[in-house]
């Protein structure tokens, strides 16, 4: 009924690497409903609900120091989050339109091409989230270091995405080729017929 086998080192790995999938976009969750709109149906799940969890846990590190910021952020980051989730459900149909877990387009910058876009989320966002860390941390440790941890996260988060897509990007490529080379064989094989 249970394994009683120890993990190997891959299945260790494995779930250390998930939970730090996790914990990068749960962090980096708490900035995107700030910086992005138009979310995909089905990504603002556990992350999103994590994050309202993770900035007061993030609070308990900063002990007898002022974390109203921080608890203010709280506050709008549950604002935020339900306006996307009510832009989701207004959207209604038309959020077929876009993948289910489609990150949301970014309200910095005016984007045109999906490369473009690529490069203002693993780039430009997290550098204008920890120049704002930056600031914050001369104002207020507390938000100062939650921003500049988003920041990482969300750096973290979209390196791992675009790792994922270069890999789908290849199996989808790999797959293509094979097709191709079964489509040869059977015709070659009609040929002999």
């Amino acid at each position: 009924m249970f394994n009683n086998e120890p993990m190997s080192i891959a299945d260790k790995a494995r779930t250390g690497l998930s939970w730090i999938a996790f914990i990068a976009q749960t962090g980096a969750v708490t900035v995107e409903v700030l910086l992005h709109r138009r979310f995909g149906v089905r990504y603002l799940n556990y992350q999103s609900a994590a994050g309202l969890v993770l900035i007061p846990v993030f609070g308990l590190f900063f002990e007898g120091q002022n974390i109203r910021p921080l608890i203010l952020y709280w506050w709008i980051y549950l604002f935020m989050l339900i306006v996307a989730r009510l832009g989701i459900l207004l959207r209604g149909k038309r959020t077929m339109d876009t993948h289910s877990r489609y990150t949301g387009e970014p309200r910095l910058f005016r984007i045109k091409s999906p490369d473009r876009e690529l490069k203002i989320k693993s780039f430009h966002e997290p550098l204008v989230v920890f120049l704002f860390g930056l600031f914050f941390l001369n104002l207020n440790d507390a938000l100062g270091c939650y921003l500049l941890f988003a920041a990482l996260c969300l750096l973290i988060k979209t390196r791992l995405e675009a790792s994922i897509n270069d890999a789908m990007d290849w199996d989808t490529r790999d797959a293509l080729n094979e097709q191709r080379q079964r489509m040869d064989r059977m015709r070659e094989m009609q040929g002999r017929w």
